[in-house]
């Protein structure tokens, strides 16, 4: 974990400023491109933090580089969709429904008895769970109608940073001097955003 996330929740961002740049033209500032980058090395860094019998290892770097390139794709997407929708929680609700349906005949195919286990032990995770994972990317989608979507992604991974916390205080892992460095550089890279001008 300590391995793979860091590195595709550090690597879209990066993804998602040069497409911006290279492709849609998007004109950002120095203080911009720098803060994204803090934001993306502080977050990377986040991979040389492991246990002591933790083991390197190439084929899962490739592919969390290849999640990371999932993920700037559909930020991409989506923020260049809500902004043609001309109404970013009716793109994402419209969104949302396609995805449940097309999800759903595919477990009614793969796996005929979720659906039964969800209503009979799952209902409360069900809606809150997903009332709240709706919110909170509406709210993503609607960031990207706001400002650049290469700085909404940035500022989205530093989420990690809640992740890091959570594994320190709740899950009891150990905290040292670079799990502070790299988090204390994605702190920076989100600060210097937020006085950006963009």
């Amino acid at each position: 974990l300590t391995q793979v996330y860091p590195i595709a929740r550090g690597v879209a961002p990066l993804i998602v400023t040069a497409v911006s740049i290279a492709v849609l033209g998007v004109e950002m500032s120095n203080m911009e491109l720098s803060a994204i980058s803090l934001i993306g090395a502080g977050i990377i860094s986040l991979t040389l933090v492991r246990r002591a019998d933790g083991q390197r290892n190439g084929k899962a770097a490739a592919l969390a580089v290849a999640t990371g390139c999932f993920i700037a794709s559909y930020s991409l997407v989506d923020g260049l969709g809500a902004r043609l929708a001309g109404t970013s929680l009716g793109f994402y609700a419209w969104q949302a429904i396609g995805n449940g349906i097309v999800m759903s005949i595919y477990v009614a195919i793969r796996s005929t008895g979720t659906f039964g286990l969800i209503w009979s032990g799952g209902k409360k995770l069900f809606f809150v769970g997903g009332g709240a994972s709706f919110v909170a990317y509406a709210t993503v989608t609607w960031a990207f109608t706001q400002a650049p979507i290469a700085l909404v992604t940035a500022l989205r991974e530093t989420s990690i940073v809640f992740a890091l916390l959570i594994g320190v205080f709740f899950l009891k892992e150990r905290l040292d001097l670079m799990k502070v460095a790299s988090t204390m550089t994605t702190l920076v890279g989100a600060i210097l955003l937020r006085f950006a001008k963009h």
